[in-house]
């Protein structure tokens, strides 16, 4: 909100929020009509674009909303639970010919695009990946069927970034534990998991998660990308590290990528175009199938195929 206020093209109008605390919070800072049903919202303004931020299991509503009005529509990750359902917003959003974008920042980042063009150069052999950290604070977070558990609402930024850098998965592979956590009443998610994938371009990597952690000293969050000659790391939101005969090279990251995204979907629905948005829906909906898939394999012990 804060970015967009700031953007001499953009007018903030409407807020729509089931809290009406949040809401008139919001509206009262970035002067907006604030809302307690989107429906409404919708009803009585004419919008150019529309921002869904909402939890995982509350998707669905929002996006027909918008899709039904043929607005515009950035949309906060993971972009569903319901991979169905999810599918069918991206057959539409494509019919209409509607702009679409979904919150996988780090594909903004400088240095990973970099890192994008170097890996064109070097064919990678082995990924590994993590995101490694705490429980959120936010009570829906530690139920599974409200937030798809760690692999579907947080390490979904490392599986989508490896989708991003290497390539669609064909095949999965999972286990999860549970255990360690015993603080919160209800909780059903895994504390740590472990899940092999198979790249379609015969890469393979194992992309592990945990929740349990109690310091975030010295915790890797990232991927670590392996190629014959070459090795590169990359650490969320922070840089990327190349080692290659016998030196070694980072990048740090100089834009504000968060900006970027914003600045790219604004820019794409002003033009109607979605050529610069690198995220979009029908994008983004495959890093569900992907993290799904992995919830499957954990649940089942079984090599899970995709698609789904």
């Amino acid at each position: 909100m804060k970015r967009l206020s700031e953007m001499e093209d953009v007018t903030l109008v409407a807020f729509a929020d089931v809290s009406e605390a949040a809401v008139q919070d919001a509206s009262s800072k970035f002067g907006a009509k604030p809302y307690t049903d989107a429906a409404t919202m919708f009803e009585e303004n004419e919008l150019d674009a529309v921002y869904i931020c909402v939890p995982p299991f509350a998707h669905g509503q929002p996006e027909r909303l918008a899709i039904e009005r043929n607005v515009a529509l950035f949309v906060e990750k993971p972009v569903h639970l319901d991979l169905g359902e999810a599918r069918e917003f991206a057959a539409e959003i494509q019919k209409r010919n509607l702009v679409s974008s979904v919150g996988y920042q780090e594909r903004y980042i400088d240095v990973i695009n970099r890192l994008k063009g170097e890996l064109a150069k070097e064919r990678p052999g082995l990924v590994i990946g993590y995101w490694m950290g705490g429980v959120p604070g936010v009570a829906w977070w530690r139920k599974r069927h409200l937030s798809g558990g760690q692999a579907v609402e947080q390490t979904t930024h490392v599986f989508d970034m490896a989708r991003y850098l290497i390539g669609e998965v064909k095949a999965v592979q999972a286990v999860g534990m549970r255990g360690l956590i015993d603080e919160f009443e209800g909780y059903d998610t895994e504390d740590a998991s472990a899940a092999n994938l198979v790249f379609e371009n015969g890469v393979i990597g194992t992309i592990f998660s945990a929740c349990f952690l109690k310091t975030n000293q010295n915790v890797p969050s990232g991927l670590d990308i392996f190629c014959r000659h070459t090795t590169f790391n990359y650490r969320l939101r922070n840089s990327v590290t190349i080692a290659k005969n016998g030196e070694t090279t980072t990048w740090r990251i100089q834009n504000d990528y968060q900006l970027e995204a914003d600045r790219a979907f604004i820019d794409a629905v002003k033009a109607k175009n979605p050529g610069g948005v690198k995220s979009t829906y029908a994008d983004s909906v495959r890093s569900l199938e992907l993290t799904l898939a992995v919830n499957k394999a954990m649940d089942t012990r079984q090599t899970v195929e995709l698609p789904l």
